[in-house]
């Protein structure tokens, strides 16, 4: 549920996420132990997207800061990319200890690795954080440079940054 929340909050689709919190709260009071902080995961984005489709992004992002990521494997990545994206706007520096604390699993990699590097990128340019700009800005276009269409934008937007940023200063 915690996927489908995230559309609804793209969407502000208040009603799924109202029903969404509801079924994830009474699944939760009938799961297993190990299933409980799965359905405390899903109740509670609901409740923080729901926030967010208001308009309340302050509200949203204290109750999206508040989940476990011991509950959730690393899959729910949209989840803290969001996070991290509200904390970005005016908390850079917590923006990238939160990114930071959570980096993509190099084991496994998938689209939400490439849109981490980017964010991660995004937040060190504005720190003033050249080098790790530019690494995963650079990482992130190696990844999808021969993408489809629709990524095509987020690489030229790190191409762009990483011509602004300049060459890497020699050792």
């Amino acid at each position: 549920m915690p996927f489908a929340n995230v559309w609804w909050g793209s969407q502000s689709d208040t009603a799924s996420l109202a029903a969404s919190e509801a079924i994830a709260h009474k699944a939760g009071q009938k799961a297993s132990p190990e299933q409980q902080g799965l359905a405390a995961y899903a109740e509670q984005t609901a409740r923080g997207y729901s926030r967010l489709a208001r308009g309340d992004t302050a509200g949203a992002l204290t109750l999206l800061l508040q989940l476990a990521d011991s509950s959730v494997p690393r899959s729910m990545m949209p989840v803290r990319l969001d996070v991290a994206r509200m904390l970005a706007r005016d908390r850079a520096k917590e923006a990238a200890e939160y990114l930071d604390a959570r980096p993509p699993f190099q084991a496994a990699p998938t689209i939400w690795d490439v849109e981490w590097r980017l964010d991660r990128a995004r937040v060190a340019a504005r720190l003033g954080d050249r080098e790790t700009a530019r690494l995963h800005y650079s990482t992130a276009v190696a990844a999808w440079e021969h993408a489809d269409a629709v990524l095509q934008p987020r690489i030229e937007e790190a191409r762009r940054a990483l011509r602004q940023l300049g060459p890497a200063p020699s050792p």
